[in-house]
Parts: C-alpha cells; structure tokens; sequence
C-alpha cells in the first residue's frame, strides 16, 4: 500500500464519519457521499468473482476535493459570521450547515479558539483528522480575532 492509497483511506474514513452525523439528503452528507464514492472509484476495486475488496495498484493523482488544499476555511464567509457555540454544534451535527465549506470554517473555528481541544475528546480526534487531511489549518487565535476586527 502506498502513501497514496493510506491518504485515500484516511479521507473516505473520514468522510464515513461525516455521513454518520448528518441525515441523509443535506447538503453535506451529499457532498461527503459524492466524494467519498469518487475517492472508492479512483482507489478500490471490487471484484465480482470472489467478492474480494481490493487497493487498485495504478493510482491516479486524487481527484480534486470539495474544499482544496490551496483555500483557507477563514476565507469562507462563514468564518466570520458564525460563533464559537453555532460552530460546535455544525461541528457535532446538532445544526446543520448550508455547505461543507460552511462545515470546515466550523472546525476552523473551534481549532483557532481552542475549543476543538477543550470539548469532549471526539472533537480533538476529529479536528486532529481534518488538521491531517489539510482539511483545516493550524489554529492561530490572531487570526480569528483579526477576522472579527478585534486588535490581538
């Protein structure tokens, strides 16, 4: 198994868990099960005879994710609109949010508070996951209080 394959894995784990907090037909359990399946397309194969579930050996480059590396969850405008309490319950599912980009700024949040790290112990494995999978970046209190206008 390649770094490839083991990063394909970690992301379609970590989009299952996603589908598992949201109910089916929201926006963000759709766009978790579109890439979740585009990522078993490009990385698994299942193979009729035996019913054998195995890593294709010729990978791709991965396809594009629904929230790229290059672009930063604080640029989403959710970031500066959404408190740390509406950003903990989008985070646990409790509140849905209108997009997984608004999903990601949620995370982003409670990692730059620090909230990520002083909930319940799911949410440091989670934001763990995402900090990862360049999902989200490194927390940074100056930057949350710069997007909200606040002098650090």
């Amino acid at each position: 198994m390649n770094e490839k394959h083991k990063e394909a894995i970690q992301l379609i784990s970590y989009l299952l868990d996603v589908m598992n907090c949201y109910d089916s037909g929201t926006p963000l359990f759709e766009a978790a099960q579109s890439e979740a399946a585009e990522y078993l397309d490009q990385y698994v194969e299942y193979t009729e005879e035996d019913g054998n579930v195995v890593l294709k050996s010729s990978v791709e480059d991965q396809p594009e994710s629904v929230f790229p590396e290059d672009q930063n969850p604080r640029d989403h405008e959710s970031y500066t609109s959404l408190d740390t309490f509406n950003a903990a319950m989008i985070a646990e599912g409790t509140e849905q949010p209108e997009s997984i980009e608004q999903y990601y700024a949620a995370w982003q949040i409670l990692v730059d508070t620090g909230y990520a790290w002083t909930l319940q112990g799911w949410f440091g494995r989670t934001a763990t996951s995402l900090l990862e999978n360049n999902l989200i970046q490194p927390g940074s209190r100056r930057e949350y209080l710069l997007k909200r206008g606040v002098q650090s």
